[in-house]
Parts: structure tokens; sequence; C-alpha cells
């Protein structure tokens, strides 16, 4: 899946605080790694009894992300600067850091994901050959909705 990201399929974040979408991209990505695993807790309590019972989550669902962009980035792409600001507002803002994402395409026949997650960790930034290169992983928290795209 790798050689497809960046030419295909791209990951967007919504930048917006308001109540209605607005999705930004990376400029350039390098790979992707979307893992969407059903997990399960124990959650047993004095009234489950003599059984043990178990609550489903996503706890292990993520996706990681190694991003490139130019020295002077577009201000219509994420910029390393702008992923670091989500990722100081899981702390921060009123939505404890959880934002709408999509892994999306925009071809005809393929598939979108939207789902909404928590930018987990956001590594420092190196250069490589000319472009700023940074990993990010994205925690999961909502279960991803697959909509098919048309034309």
């Amino acid at each position: 899946m790798a050689q497809v990201i960046g030419q295909k399929y791209r990951v967007s974040i919504d930048t917006s605080p308001e109540s209605t979408a607005t999705y930004a991209t990376f400029q350039h990505e390098v790979t992707c790694n979307l893992a969407l695993t059903a997990e399960k807790i124990e959650a047993v309590s004095k009234d489950t009894g003599k059984h043990k019972a178990y609550i489903k989550t996503l706890l292990d669902s993520t996706i990681t992300l190694t991003a490139q962009e130019d020295h002077a980035p577009t201000g219509t792409n994420l910029s390393y600067a702008d992923v670091f600001a989500l990722w100081t507002k899981n702390h921060t803002d009123t939505y404890k850091g959880q934002r709408k994402m999509k892994l999306a395409t925009a071809e005809n026949g393929g598939s979108s994901i939207t789902f909404e997650g928590l930018i987990m960790s956001v590594s420092a930034p190196y250069d490589n050959n000319g472009l700023v290169t940074y990993d990010i992983e994205f925690q999961i928290n909502t279960l991803p909705v697959l909509a098919a795209v048309s034309a």
C-alpha cells in the first residue's frame, strides 16, 4: 500500500474547531499503514457473576504515517507546525484533541474511510533531500465508516 499513498489515497484532518469540517491534507505522504483491529477488554464487576464479561473497543486501531513537506509549505496543506499544534490540543481544547479524519481517494470506484481520532505522537522533523520528513501516529476512537466514491 505504500506505493499507492500520496498518488491515489490521501489522509486528511479536520483543522476547524467549528461544527463544519474543514479538511487539510499532507503535502506528500511516503508511507501509511491503516490497522483496524477489533479488541475487547475485560469488564468484570460484582454484578457479572461467575462468568467473565467483555466490552468491544478500538484500542489498537491506528494509522501510522510518514509525511514530507517542502521547506516552505503552501497554506493549503498541513505543515509540521499544524500537526504539532493539533497534537498539543490533545490536552487543551474542548474536544480533548479528537479530530475528524479521513483516508480517501478521488478516483471513481474507490472508497473513503472516515473516523474520529487523536494524534498520539509526532516525531521531530528531519531534513531528507530538501524535504522535511516526520512520522505521525493516530489513534482511531470511533467506528470507521466506509463509503464508495462516485463521479
